[in-house]
């Protein structure tokens, strides 16, 4: 049999750069011939609603960028303060000051997590997840951002 070689190229600096702070590092230093910036990251103060709300995994989350709204929806997931379990929860962060609120719905979603969500136009989509290790969900759910309105949607998968 063939001897295995390390995929990784030997002029490649990640390791380097990993230990290194200096937020003026470029692209360029990784991959000759390329100069473009990285985008720096900051960490947000969260205001509002308790930042435990956001330890969350397996959740989905959905940009609002309007003319006059500029928020991320998060939604569902795995986690929360105290036991954790799957939520059914909608947040809106507010990016520009960090203020954290729960969205008051009609009818809010089964628990879940892995599910997909997305924004077409003034409406957020649920789809899918899974409640349960055993209870794969297929159904879809229209959040009408602008009147925070829930419609139920089941489609059937076969």
């Amino acid at each position: 049999m063939g001897c295995h070689t390390n995929d990784v190229d030997e002029d490649d600096n990640y390791e380097n750069l990993a230990g290194d702070h200096d937020l003026s590092i470029n692209n360029g230093d990784l991959h000759h011939g390329l100069h473009q910036d990285l985008i720096l990251l900051s960490k947000l103060s969260i205001v509002g609603e308790t930042v435990e709300k956001l330890y969350l995994w397996g959740h989905s989350a959905c940009t609002v960028d309007k003319a006059d709204r500029k928020e991320v929806i998060v939604f569902g997931g795995f986690g929360g303060f105290g036991r954790h379990a799957r939520r059914n929860e909608f947040l809106l962060l507010d990016p520009s000051s960090g203020t954290l609120k729960l969205i008051a719905v009609n009818e809010s979603p089964t628990a879940r997590l892995g599910h997909t969500a997305s924004m077409v136009g003034d409406f957020m989509f649920v789809i899918g997840g899974r409640a349960d290790p055993l209870n794969i969900l297929n159904d879809v759910w229209r959040l009408d951002i602008f009147h925070v309105y829930i419609i139920i949607f089941t489609i059937s998968l076969f």
